[in-house]
């Protein structure tokens, strides 16, 4: 585990948002992990009050999510999951362009049945991810995570298949 601190650095602040990102992946399976990401997130988001950095508030909602998936209720799952979107689309209001949250959301979206009423944001994350993804943008999101993200696009099965070919050309670039 470990602790984030806020701060005004640059330098601190994406050091605190490789390490949200890393606790991120590693509380998707791991209950205990998400419960300490929550809190953690709860306090930086309330230091920083309305200056909150998007992405902050998207792994704040995705990790809300996260409680849903490891919750055993099925009303307490459906609520998590419900204000952990709500969270996401707050940030992608504030920032609609921005690639990580776009497919913190889509992420999470594949995996939900189509009957749960998502379809309509699904689709919509995935054209936005796909340009974002062509526009080769590696300084808003580095190529490293760009990677992750298009490996994850092309499983998903949910792109044509001039869709996925014009991605793969991207990973032998």
């Amino acid at each position: 585990m470990f602790s984030i601190t806020v701060s005004d650095s640059l330098a601190t602040e994406t050091n605190e948002l490789e390490l949200i990102r890393k606790s991120f992946y590693s509380a998707v399976e791991d209950e205990k992990e998400t419960e300490v990401l929550f809190s953690q997130l709860k306090v930086i988001l309330d230091k920083q009050k309305n200056n909150a950095a998007p992405i902050i508030i998207a792994y704040y909602g995705a990790t809300e999510t996260l409680l849903g998936k490891h919750a055993l209720n099925p009303y307490k799952k459906w609520n998590k999951l419900k204000s952990g979107l709500e969270k996401i689309a707050a940030a992608i209001e504030q920032s609609p362009k921005d690639l990580e949250i776009r497919f913190l959301r889509f992420s999470i979206l594949h995996h939900l049945p189509s009957f749960l009423g998502f379809s309509d944001e699904r689709n919509e994350d995935k054209g936005v991810i796909y340009n974002l993804l062509l526009q080769k943008n590696y300084s808003a999101l580095e190529f490293k995570i760009q990677k992750g993200i298009i490996e994850f696009m092309i499983e998903s099965e949910r792109l044509s298949k001039s869709q996925n070919a014009r991605l793969r050309k991207l990973l032998d670039e």
